[in-house]
Formats: C-alpha cells, sequence, structure tokens
C-alpha cells in the first residue's frame, strides 16, 4: 500500500496534484470501507480522488471525487467520459445500493478480512512469496512467464483459476498468478485452494 500520509506531505510541501486510484481500496480499506484514505486518517485529502464499482462493489462503472472546477473540467474535456455511454440507471441503483451496505455493515469486512488473513496464512506456511500485499488481491510470485503460464494451467485442471500476470505489468522475472480472496468463500473453499496451490508450486520447484 503505498504511504499516502508521506506522499501528502510531500504535496503540501511543494504544491503538486495528488490523485489517488483506489480501486483496490474503496469498500476494503476503512472503517466505513471508503478506501485508503479514510485507512490513514486522511479522508478527503487527496485532489482527486477516483475508484471502480466492479471490484467490491460488485457493479461496474466508475467515478472521480474532487473539487466542482475540476469534475466540471472532466466533464468537458475527458474524452474517456464525452465518448463513452452513460451507466444504466440499474449499475447505478447497485453500486449506491453496495457502497450503503459497506458503510452501514461492519460485517462484510470483517469477513473478507478473516477470509484473506486464512488465505495468506496459509499460502505463506506453504512457503510462497507473497511480497508485501495487503488486501484481498494477493500475488503468488513465480518468476518466468512461461511458468506462471504453465502454473495457471494447472491450476485450472483442478477447478481453480488464477490469472497469471506477466511483464510489463510487473517487472521481469516476478511473473506471479493473482488470487482474488471474496467474502463469500468458505473455510471448506480455502483449504481446498491452499492444497491445490500449494501441490502445483512443489510441482514447479517454488515450495518444499
Amino acid at each position: 500500500m503505498a504511504p499516502l500520509a508521506d506522499i501528502m506531505e510531500l504535496r503540501d510541501r511543494y504544491g503538486f496534484c495528488a490523485v489517488v486510484d483506489d480501486a483496490h481500496g474503496t469498500g476494503v480499506f476503512g472503517r466505513k470501507g471508503s478506501g485508503v484514505e479514510e485507512h490513514w486518517g486522511l479522508k478527503g485529502k487527496a485532489d482527486i480522488h477516483m475508484a471502480t464499482f466492479g471490484k467490491a462493489m460488485g457493479s461496474f462503472g466508475a467515478f472521480v471525487l474532487s473539487d466542482p472546477v475540476v469534475i466540471e473540467y472532466l466533464v468537458n474535456r475527458a474524452r474517456t467520459f464525452m465518448y463513452t455511454t452513460a451507466l444504466p440507471p440499474a449499475a447505478l441503483a447497485a453500486s449506491l445500493a453496495a457502497l450503503e451496505l459497506v458503510a452501514e455493515d461492519a460485517s462484510f469486512k470483517d469477513e473478507l478480512w478473516r477470509n484473506i488473513d486464512h488465505m495468506r496464512a496459509g499460502l505463506l506456511s506453504a512457503g510462497f512469496d507473497l511480497k508485501e500485499s495487503v488486501g484481498p488481491i494477493v500475488p503468488i510470485v513465480v518468476g518466468r512467464d512461461a511458468d506462471a503460464v504453465k502454473m495457471q494451467r494447472m491450476l485450472m485442471k483442478k477447478g481453480f483459476f488464477l490469472q497469471a500476470i506477466r511483464p510489463p505489468t510487473v517487472p521481469t522475472g516476478t511473473s506471479r498468478l493473482r488470487l482474488t480472496v471474496v467474502r463469500s468463500f468458505s473455510r471448506e473453499q480455502m483449504d481446498n485452494a491452499i492444497e491445490a496451490i500449494t501441490e502445483a508450486g512443489r510441482r514447479m520447484r517454488l515450495v518444499p
């Protein structure tokens, strides 16, 4: 996770524009699920805050929060906004309802974090390199591009889909599988996944 407090301190000192892209933080971090700004006690401090409804919210679309003058500029000048199709009202209603649920019921986040902790503990115990990841996106570092794809296919045959992430998305030599933990996973499902990933990792000589 980015050291947001340090970034904001530098922003205040040098006067640059601080933009927070909180695609993976909304609905996950902060007491009310507002994201990383709330998590660090810096809610509303970024000059521009944007995030998606397509991850924790389970819908699609995105939003931008900023001063009115910035929003007006984006509405009139941002090609990605000007030349796109408006979201269906049903999708907007679903997104707003999801935001309200997360803000009002802490159990959604609590259950998610219990699952995150369980999956991470199991994979770390097996010997996998998970980098310094925080949150429901768990990277399982494999190394070579071809090995990441091979391990993805091995797990797919077992009924588990973990996307292989390769350069240029990640640095050369750090290709990985991307595991996404969700709140609805049962303990049995998670244990089965840990077992399958560990077995594949042993075949790939990633873990003992």
